[in-house]
């Protein structure tokens, strides 16, 4: 007896650390969308052929949770992704409300975390143009009908990209209105290693400077549109992240009762 109880106890700890989000901040990992990042809470906007969507991502309240949990008990983390239509602020009721992400008790890792305080970020929009090059000057042909907006999270490590086989990372360290900067761009270890967003690899470059009226990419143009610190928290946020350690912990207590 003694010796199953030392394996419980072990399992108990195993799970509570595999469940634990591996971020700061209250933030969303959609692997399903290249590995982004969203800040929860966040009103990210966009633009195209004249349609206006925003959009933003919200972790479930503990009576959403509850109700989830009453259909599966093995739920731990939801988050929840509203949308407005015709809309750049998310302002009035979303035209929708729907479960983006679920995670469950039998978890190796997680894409969110809802028990944080929120992020604080740098959000700019981006236009399309023929090409882009940091000159100094405005590209010609820029048209401002369309765009999408970009938030970076401050002060937390990201995959920033993946070439090939390893992550390239980056910690934003700072921000203001006429730009975000970095103190280091990293190259990370294998994708899906313990280092491949850690921001301890290798120094790529220094002091990297991402400046309002500069190029996104060779066909992206940015402008900074806030630097913002934390966001008001909301009913939304908070309450996956205690329910994801009480679930744990109710699960794991199932599992000695048994044994």
């Amino acid at each position: 007896m003694k010796t199953v109880s030392i394996c419980t106890l072990s399992f108990i700890l195993l799970w509570i650390t595999l469940c634990q989000s591996q971020f700061g901040c209250n933030l969303y990992q959609a692997f399903t969308e290249g590995k982004a990042y969203f800040a929860v809470g966040v009103c990210y906007s966009a633009r195209s052929n004249g349609v206006t969507t925003s959009y933003m991502f919200s972790c479930a309240t503990d009576s959403q949770l509850a109700t989830l949990q009453e259909g599966n008990d093995q739920i731990v983390r939801v988050m929840n992704k509203k949308t407005w239509n015709n809309n750049e602020d998310c302002s009035g009721d979303p035209d929708t409300d729907v479960v983006e992400s679920t995670e469950y008790i039998i978890s190796t890792s997680s894409s969110m975390e809802c028990d944080a305080s929120n992020c604080d970020y740098i959000k700019y929009r981006t236009y399309t143009v023929s090409s882009c090059t940091d000159d100094g000057t405005t590209p010609s042909g820029l048209d401002t009908a369309d765009y999408v907006d970009r938030v970076r999270v401050i002060d937390e490590c990201l995959i920033e990209q993946e070439e090939g086989s390893v992550s390239k990372d980056i910690k934003i360290s700072s921000c203001n209105v006429t730009g975000f900067y970095s103190d280091s761009y990293f190259y990370g270890g294998a994708i899906g290693s313990e280092d491949d967003d850690t921001c301890s690899m290798d120094i790529v470059s220094e002091n990297v400077e991402f400046l309002d009226g500069s190029c996104e990419s060779s066909t992206e143009y940015r402008v900074i549109e806030e630097c913002s610190t934390s966001p008001s928290s909301s009913p939304d946020s908070g309450a996956s992240g205690i329910s994801a350690t009480i679930g744990v912990i109710m699960f794991m207590v199932q599992l000695i009762a048994i044994v």
